[in-house]
């Protein structure tokens, strides 16, 4: 009486099941089939509406059907298992996992085609640390082997192969190496890692990491040689341009259209330096100036140059009686330049000017 009860309760259970569910004999025919089974069987025209299987690279069996039966799905995995007289099969629906797998492949084919045309070596590595993913870029920018990238290495594997192609700076030593790229790849691991390489070979590479989702992390390799150059060939251009406006025997001062000190040169420092304040590059023109009439005394020049900057006008020059005497003159021109900005020019003695107001501020000072 158990034994019945325990087989009518496994009946009803296999029948209020929603995946297929069904026995065979030893000779592979129907013995018994639940209710999906059988939905499954009446519309596929065949008792064994299962028995097309093919083998998966996973070494378990699937089979597609022709067509569906309201909501069951068309792929199906399926396992099977001796029991008494025969052998138990159950199905289990796959169509969504192979549609997200399908879905997958795409958007890496999609991935791989971008990276492929970019100029940026890519290598992502999984959370076990083995390469998973490379670009053609990763190829010309390190040297490394494409049969290498492709056995997968590990990143200690892969950094160690740089360090042999002498795409690394050569560490001191082995043990400090090591630990030292371990810390690399805990920094990749946090986003706060950001390197550049300057190599025997005369170029430069900027190599920063980046965490990515389910704990792998990727590597960027971006070859700034040219950036690198360029950044030095203009500091070469502005140390040469420096050199020339200090061999002027002029005060030279250059101000951008919204009055900010954008360049000075040796005489301009020189001449304006008994002000008090030290000329500064980020400055302003009205700072500037206050300077001037400390020294000079008040003149129509300055309001003339304050609108020059401001407007951008016409050049101008003027005359600065600066104590009344002819010797103690200041010249003062202004020339708009490219850019909105105003080269700010003068010539004679600022220091003379400056000198008989010193001589009272030490006497101020001595009573």
């Amino acid at each position: 009486m158990a034994l019945d009860l325990e087989a009518q309760r496994l009946r009803q259970a296999s029948e209020v099941s929603p995946l297929p569910m069904w026995h065979t004999g030893p000779d592979g025919k129907l013995i018994w089939a639940n209710r999906v089974y059988r939905q499954i069987a009446d519309v596929s025209d065949t008792d064994l509406p299962f028995a097309s299987r093919r083998p998966s690279k996973d070494g378990k069996t699937r089979v597609t059907l022709p067509r569906t039966v309201g909501d069951i799905g068309v792929d199906f995995e399926i396992s099977t298992m001796p029991v008494t007289g025969g052998t138990a099969h159950i199905a289990t629906e796959i169509s969504a996992i192979l549609k997200a797998e399908a879905a997958r492949r795409t958007f890496v084919q999609t991935l791989s085609k971008t990276f492929a045309d970019l100029p940026i070596a890519l290598a992502v590595f999984d959370k076990e640390r083995r390469l998973a993913l490379f670009n053609p870029a990763l190829l010309d920018l390190t040297g490394l082997a494409p049969a290498f990238l492709s056995a997968r290495p590990d990143t200690m594997s892969f950094f160690d192969q740089l360090r042999e192609n002498r795409i690394m700076p050569e560490p001191k030593s082995y043990a400090e190496w090591r630990q030292r790229l371990a810390d690399l790849i805990n920094a990749a691991r946090d986003d706060r890692y950001t390197e550049t390489w300057s190599l025997p070979n005369d170029r430069t590479y900027r190599i920063s990491g980046r965490p990515h989702p389910d704990g792998a992390i990727a590597f960027l390799i971006e070859d700034i040689s040219s950036e690198i150059s360029l950044s030095r060939r203009y500091r070469a251009e502005l140390d040469c341009m420096s050199a020339v406006l200090d061999a002027s025997d002029k005060a030279l001062a250059v101000f951008s259209g919204q009055g900010e000190l954008l360049l000075t040169n040796a005489g301009y420092r020189r001449h304006w330096q008994a002000s008090g304040r030290l000329s500064r590059t980020g400055a302003s023109l009205a700072d500037e100036i206050a300077g001037w009439r400390k020294l000079a005394g008040d003149s129509e020049a300055w309001q003339m140059i304050r609108i020059s900057v401001a407007r951008t006008s016409a050049a101008g020059e003027a005359q600065i009686d600066a104590g009344g005497k002819q010797s103690l003159d200041i010249s003062v021109s202004w020339t708009p330049l490219p850019h909105g900005a105003t080269l700010v020019s003068f010539s004679g003695d600022a220091q003379a000017v400056a000198a008989p107001q010193r001589a009272q501020l030490a006497h101020i000072a001595e009573a």
